[in-house]
């Protein structure tokens, strides 16, 4: 039963990835100065975010990392622009779970909601979430797979055990059967203990009466020589 419980907690946990990822236009202030951008809210644990998130501005250029902002000030992202854009980002502590936001600037202007390429950037941003989702489900998978193999151990260890107790008790009852038998030959063995006791009583009284007889015999015998005169 513990094997099951880990199973539902890994088929129930983290159901937002069953939720449709939203990215929302929002503000945040990067050194002091307030920007617009968008953001979404992942429901997974900030630090494997922040981890994660660090990767990705990695893939884009070198970044520039100060306390939860990091910028890449030279990044190369392809379907947002044919030259280096400028990204500024914050992953952050949600009160609905980890919130990821970042700011685009073109050099000429910012990727700001009716932008033509905010879909793409919208895009961007919903897809790492996703991802998210699916390596953390992945890990829930390699755990859910690792309780199955142990639940799947004890189950076979189970059935090795109730075999070798069926085993034990078929024994036991021929064990059982065979003392059984002995018994009842032991019943017929002291019956005729019994018979053969008292049949010897007899063929003693018999063999005494019968030496009792020869001593006479002999007696009469040494009788007739002593009467020779």
């Amino acid at each position: 039963m513990k094997f099951l419980h880990i199973l539902i907690l890994f088929a129930f946990s983290n159901l937002a990835i069953a939720q449709k990822i939203l990215v929302y236009p929002s503000d945040e202030t990067v050194n002091n100065i307030k920007r617009s951008g968008m953001h979404t809210v992942i429901t997974l644990d900030e630090g494997d975010i922040k981890k994660e998130w660090d990767k990705k501005m990695r893939d884009y250029g070198k970044i520039d990392k100060k306390k939860d902002v990091v910028t890449v000030t030279q990044a190369n992202v392809s379907s947002l622009s044919a030259t280096p854009i400028t990204i500024h980002s914050k992953v952050i502590e949600d009160k609905s779970g980890t919130k990821v936001w970042w700011c685009i600037d073109l050099g000429s202007e910012f990727i700001l909601q009716g932008h033509p390429k905010y879909s793409e950037a919208e895009k961007l941003l919903r897809d790492f979430a996703k991802l998210m989702y699916i390596d953390d489900i992945n890990e829930q998978i390699a755990e859910a797979e690792k309780a199955l193999k142990i639940s799947v151990r004890n189950q076979e260890d189970k059935i090795r055990d109730g075999e070798k107790l069926t085993n034990s008790m078929e024994k036991n009852a021929k064990e059982k059967q065979n003392l059984e038998e002995d018994l009842r030959d032991n019943a017929k063995d002291k019956d005729q203990l019994l018979k053969d006791v008292s049949q010897n009583k007899l063929d003693q009284n018999s063999a005494n009466q019968e030496v009792d007889k020869m001593k006479r015999a002999v007696e009469l015998v040494k009788d007739k020589i002593r009467g020779i005169e």
